[in-house]
């Protein structure tokens, strides 16, 4: 269909209407409706979601879907399409689970990431040279060594591909994470949480 080139993974401010089943809610963008996975505490209020770039859904005629990323905020352009933004996202104790690094599935429990081949977690006071993990799909983890400049300039999945997405291990490790990608010319995008 169409539209489904135009949004993939786009990132669009919907106005979110109603709660469609547990957990979804229907959204708005420009007339089209659309589903947003995470949305229904949401109902009513504007947010940002990205569509993810492959979408069965939408390829077989229905409601396109897209994964709530955060409240609206007026400080994000209303509209990114998947090559101007890098998704970060702020790891807390309260969401460890025991391990030191947090598996995919934690991730996605915590953030709607959309689909990753891979991501990199950033532990608490990294250095160039410490700190610095890639967890790919099935959960291996390897160490990086390269700066975080790096990282997102050469390291990050292709866009048309996969979300990129920076965890980083508390506030501070995020706010490094979120003014580097600043300062590489990119929008940092907040992964609000959804628990």
């Amino acid at each position: 269909m169409e539209y489904m080139r135009e949004l993939a993974g786009r990132v669009e401010r919907v106005q979110l209407t109603r709660e469609l089943r547990k957990g979804t809610a229907v959204g708005n963008l420009n007339g089209l409706l659309v589903n947003v996975a995470n949305g229904a505490p949401y109902v009513p209020g504007e947010a940002l979601v990205r569509f993810d770039l492959r979408d069965e859904a939408a390829l077989r005629g229905r409601a396109p879907m897209a994964s709530f990323i955060s409240l609206y905020s007026p400080e994000i352009p209303r509209s990114l399409g998947f090559d101007e933004y890098i998704h970060y996202a702020t790891w807390t104790h309260e969401m460890e689970s025991g391990i030191e690094i947090p598996r995919k599935e934690e991730i996605w429990k915590y953030f709607a990431a959309g689909s990753m081949n891979f991501y990199f977690f950033l532990m608490d006071r990294f250095t160039n040279n410490q700190g610095k993990y890639k967890v790919n799909r099935r959960g291996e983890i390897s160490s990086r060594k390269s700066t975080l400049p790096r990282i997102i300039r050469a390291e990050l999945p292709d866009p048309r591909h996969s979300t990129r997405v920076l965890v980083g291990e508390g506030d501070d490790s995020a706010e490094r994470i979120r003014e580097e990608i600043e300062r590489q010319g990119m929008v940092a995008l907040e992964l609000e949480s959804l628990v």
